[in-house]
């Protein structure tokens, strides 16, 4: 079992690549995007970026998600920005706040889906992203709120606890799907893939 956090700021690719990725293993892939409330997207459409209270509902239906992988002993992916440390922490955890959890009636520890999760930070420059960015009409988050994420962005460090694997967006996106699927066997034990 191996469960892929895809993060980056928007645009870096976690869509493109989550689904590459879907392809290649059978995963399922899970967009984040697509479990935003309503008012997120009304609000990222004006132009207006979200904060964290904004996105902290959202950031605990996305642990239930990753948690019912972990459950089910279910490989999956999900595409999120996890901008912050702290935003992270709410995925692998469930914490709302210092000292709960969100998964009540769990015999879980906070960090068992620390030891379950991989995060593949997709890094890239401002300037990489946003030529991808102008290249896209279908998306709900305007161009202007890319500063901000950049603003937000809090780049993983070892010291948070969890197992990273960074990767420059400018190469190909297969090149991208391989080195995933190369830490994720060797973090797996061997995990066929």
């Amino acid at each position: 079992m191996a469960i892929v956090v895809l993060m980056g700021v928007c645009g870096s690719g976690k869509s493109t690549v989550g689904r590459c990725l879907s392809e290649k293993t059978g995963w399922p892939f899970v967009d984040a995007d697509d479990h935003h409330p309503k008012t997120n997207k009304q609000k990222m459409a004006k132009g207006i970026p979200l904060n964290d209270e904004d996105r902290h509902g959202w950031l605990l239906t996305l642990h239930h998600i990753l948690r019912s992988w972990k459950i089910n002993n279910q490989s999956g992916i999900l595409a999120c920005s996890a901008l912050k440390r702290s935003y992270r922490e709410i995925l692998c955890t469930g914490r709302t706040e210092i000292g709960h959890n969100s998964s009540e009636g769990t015999t879980d520890n906070a960090g068992t889906l620390k030891d379950s999760i991989i995060f593949v930070y997709l890094k890239g420059s401002a300037e990489a992203i946003l030529s991808r960015m102008t290249g896209r009409d279908s998306h709900f988050m305007p161009v202007s709120l890319l500063d901000s994420q950049f603003k937000t962005l809090e780049e993983p460090h070892p010291e948070e606890g969890i197992r990273v694997l960074t990767e420059d967006i400018c190469q190909p996106v297969e090149v991208i799907v391989r080195h995933i699927l190369d830490f994720v066997s060797a973090q797996s034990n061997g995990l066929k893939l």
